[in-house]
């Protein structure tokens, strides 16, 4: 099966390696410069699936164009809350993107500190919320130690991941 990606060690591609290691499925991975060429040449028969996020297909699956045949992340995308995981289909797997505000190790306490609290407070605002929910994105926020964390054992999973892929340095 030929499934498209946006790009080369892109999380998407990445996502779906991880999804043919844990089932042993046979993907022939296509890559695009970006998740929209990538959904286009399936509009377009060009390949069989694609691997990207709810928010990037949403327009098509509500125009009846495409399925979404599962998320991967824990819990069902609230956009989409008939599609089940692939961990109820019984993959052991879960991906998902995340952002996050990093700074240098020897930035002051006091800056620190401030975009601590502002994002804690942007992440609280009902306006951000609102629109998170109509761009199809998922609020998760995490602060700086928990965030950390989850930092260092995605870097475990995607260390893991792309030695077996041939792709670590």
């Amino acid at each position: 099966m030929r499934i498209g990606n946006s790009g080369t060690g892109a999380i998407w591609h990445l996502a779906a390696a991880a999804l043919q290691e844990k089932t042993g499925a046979s993907f022939s991975h296509i890559p695009y410069d970006g998740a929209n060429p990538a959904v286009t040449a399936l509009l377009g028969n060009h390949i069989e699936a694609v691997s990207v996020s709810p928010a990037e297909v949403v327009n098509h699956v509500a125009a009846g164009k495409l399925r979404i045949l599962a998320v991967m992340g824990d819990e069902r995308s609230a956009a989409f809350p008939d599609v089940p995981t692939v961990k109820e289909k019984g993959i052991d797997l879960s991906v998902y993107t995340w952002r996050g505000i990093v700074v240098p190790k020897k930035t002051p306490q006091a800056v620190v500190d401030t975009l601590r609290e502002a994002s804690k407070a942007t992440a609280n605002e009902p306006a951000f919320k609102e629109t998170l929910t109509k761009m199809n994105l998922t609020l998760a926020y995490a602060d700086g130690p928990e965030f950390g964390e989850m930092i260092k054992k995605d870097n475990a999973f995607f260390k893991d991941l792309m030695t077996k892929l041939g792709m670590a340095k």
